[in-house]
């Protein structure tokens, strides 16, 4: 019996240990503290994702609040300065990118205009080749019109290398756009980041931060 009453005396003492630990993690867990008391309820820690110093609290203590109602908000000026700068960058990697495809537009030209001219000097080549083996024109003018085609043919070979290098200029201004369209992108979140609004309808726990501090 003894035994017994020590046993059911130990899981006594057990279960209310347990029951204690709960309440006090429910209390800490889910009690908000207002000047006239607390409420128990579910509390939500807000901190901005972006550094700066509060500019701006909207909000009172125990102040009633809607879902995306302004709370606070942070100093924008230096992320406004961060959008500037990355909407300029972008501005410029566009205007690089669209001055690389004109250059692709010349350099196409070029080559059109090689390929032509490599056209006639084959077919002037040709045609005195066979003049000279009949013996209307020397050997003199026969080797000149092969040096012409030589030529032709470098002239050519250098514009299509010259049209090859435009394209990757443009692919790699394509891709500086790229990078700036991102940047900016990057720029406009941390932007709108500055603002801290209530994830949720509830009220306003007290707090300590004030405008001016980090």
């Amino acid at each position: 019996m003894r035994a017994f009453f020590k046993a059911h005396l130990g899981w006594s003492v057990f279960g209310l240990l347990v029951l204690a630990f709960v309440l006090y993690e429910l209390v800490t867990s889910f009690v908000a503290y207002t000047w006239d008391g607390y409420v128990a309820t579910d509390v939500v820690e807000l901190a901005p994702e972006v550094d700066g110093r509060i500019a701006r609290i909207a909000v009172g203590r125990d102040q009633a609040v809607k879902a995306g109602d302004l709370l606070f908000s942070l100093d924008p000026r230096p992320y406004q300065i961060a959008v500037a700068k990355a909407q300029a960058t972008l501005a410029l990697a566009r205007a690089e990118e669209k001055a690389a495809g004109q250059k692709v537009a010349v350099a196409q030209a070029a080559v059109a205009a090689a390929e032509a001219r490599r056209s006639d000097a084959a077919l002037r080549q040709r045609r005195l080749s066979q003049l000279a083996v009949s013996g209307f024109i020397s050997e003199q003018e026969s080797d000149d019109t092969v040096r012409d085609l030589d030529t032709a043919n470098a002239a050519l070979a250098s514009a299509r290398a010259g049209e090859a290098a435009t394209r990757s200029e443009v692919t790699v201004a394509a891709a500086a756009t790229g990078v700036a369209e991102a940047s900016l992108q990057s720029a406009q979140y941390d932007l709108s980041r500055t603002e801290v609004h209530a994830p949720a309808d509830g009220y306003v726990a007290p707090f300590v931060a004030k405008p001016g501090i980090m």
